[in-house]
């Protein structure tokens, strides 16, 4: 089954539009369900949350590891002090991965170039 962009589904429910079990899961497919696909967007307080959700909490990515569920109004707020959390990915990590493949990137570029020098060295006596 597709999935289809909030305009296409909106065209399913006009007035006087006939609609069938189809359209209906084609709505529900389309969207997000928080408990099945477990991504709850920004962490909230109050929110009781289960192994393998995940949530964002200041600009970084974090999964809960506990077993079982935990209520953040328990001051259960992810951070590396808190075992129930794992951070996924945060802002400064993905930083650091990208100055590592920029440097990377950069010394290939310098070598590359060294050896276009080289040949052109070598090739240019033949001309």
């Amino acid at each position: 089954m597709p999935l289809r962009n909030r305009n296409e589904l909106k065209s399913f429910f006009q007035v006087k539009s006939h609609l069938s079990s189809a359209h209906f899961a084609e709505l529900i497919e389309s969207m997000l369900n928080k408990r099945e696909d477990q991504f709850h967007g920004i962490w909230k307080a109050g929110q009781t949350y289960r192994h393998g959700d995940v949530v964002i909490y200041q600009g970084s990515l974090w999964e809960m590891t506990a077993e079982g569920e935990i209520s953040s109004k328990d001051n259960k707020l992810p951070s590396k002090k808190n075992k129930d959390w794992k951070s996924v990915a945060t802002k400064d990590a993905n930083q650091a991965e990208l100055k590592a493949l920029r440097n990377e990137l950069n010394l290939f570029k310098q070598e590359t170039d060294e050896r276009l020098k080289q040949l052109e060295e070598r090739l240019n006596p033949l001309c």
